[in-house]
């Protein structure tokens, strides 16, 4: 970038050693579809959107890179589904992260099993967490919401949060220690527990959430 307008479908990218596998930044209106990015060595992350409006993520394949799964930096308005993430373990290497300043974002129909932390995100405006399948496989908590802000407007339905680390109390299927989440909603879950550090916000809505462990 900067660039628009840019389609990146049905790529195969493997062994490459560097900052991702697919990475794109300032390009507004970028769409990556059905691509296959996996076992990338030397501390590298799949696919990396930074610093754009309208990016979307659909129907691709993460499996055993060697940092983040896929990354959003900074970005208005988008959609992650249908992807498939397995497998991404090693320093910061979590499945799907959205930071600084993300806003607007749909994570939709995703399947995400076998890493670190499957989601993260810290100072995000905005995002509809539904519909996804996030196994911790035993290793750590499900989702961790990091301090920052803003935080708000926050919507988290229709999940399975599953197979959070049982030998440590506080990695549970939703972690957070942010103090501040507005416009927190989560409904329609089934959650392996809970654990906020401050506890989760006074305003939040929980309800009919099936829960599978005490946090």
């Amino acid at each position: 970038g900067p660039a628009e307008n840019v389609t990146i479908r049905d790529c195969d990218v493997s062994l490459v050693r560097g900052d991702a596998g697919i990475t794109t930044n300032q390009v507004d209106r970028v769409l990556v579809q059905r691509c296959q990015v996996h076992h990338c060595p030397g501390h590298t992350k799949g696919i990396v959107l930074r610093n754009a409006r309208n990016t979307d993520t659909k129907d691709c394949t993460l499996i055993k890179n060697t940092s983040t799964g896929l990354d959003y930096y900074t970005c208005d308005t988008g959609t992650v589904s249908g992807n498939t993430v397995l497998d991404h373990r090693g320093m910061h290497a979590n499945s799907l992260t959205f930071y600084l300043g993300c806003k607007n974002i749909l994570v939709e129909g995703n399947r995400v099993a076998r890493g670190n932390v499957a989601l993260t995100f810290q100072e995000i405006e905005n995002i509809t967490i539904r519909n996804n399948l996030f196994d911790g496989s035993g290793r750590s908590m499900d989702v961790g919401m990091w301090p920052g802000q803003p935080m708000g407007n926050v919507r988290i339905v229709n999940n399975a949060f599953v197979g959070s680390n049982h030998a440590v109390d506080w990695q549970t299927g939703l972690f957070t220690n942010n103090k501040k989440i507005d416009g927190l909603v989560v409904e329609n879950n089934i959650i392996d527990g809970l654990c906020g550090t401050p506890p989760f916000p006074k305003d939040a809505v929980f309800r009919n959430n099936l829960y599978t462990r005490l946090g």
